[in-house]
């Protein structure tokens, strides 16, 4: 018999290497292990936008990390480049 599949968030965490919960209005926390969580929230035009927290001002602290947020409008390249540059 085959085991039963992973559910979606237990895919995504092992597809993306983060757990994503969903909170009520629309607020979706992203876990990055020891390093912390980063909350966004969905807009209604239905775009994201990070909400403050203190790895979110530790990421945005460096402006090689910022850019990918701010100007290239790319979430997963902001988290890509904030994991790997250890900030």
């Amino acid at each position: 018999m085959l085991p039963a599949p992973p559910s979606h968030s237990q895919a995504v965490q092992s597809l993306m290497g983060y757990r994503v919960d969903l909170h009520e209005g629309s607020c979706y926390h992203l876990h990055l292990g020891a390093r912390g969580v980063l909350r966004f929230r969905r807009t209604p035009q239905g775009d994201f936008e990070m909400l403050e927290s203190p790895l979110a001002a530790d990421l945005l602290g460096d402006p090689r990390v910022r850019r990918f947020l701010e100007e290239e409008h790319s979430i997963p390249a902001f988290l890509a480049a904030g994991l790997l540059s250890g900030s």
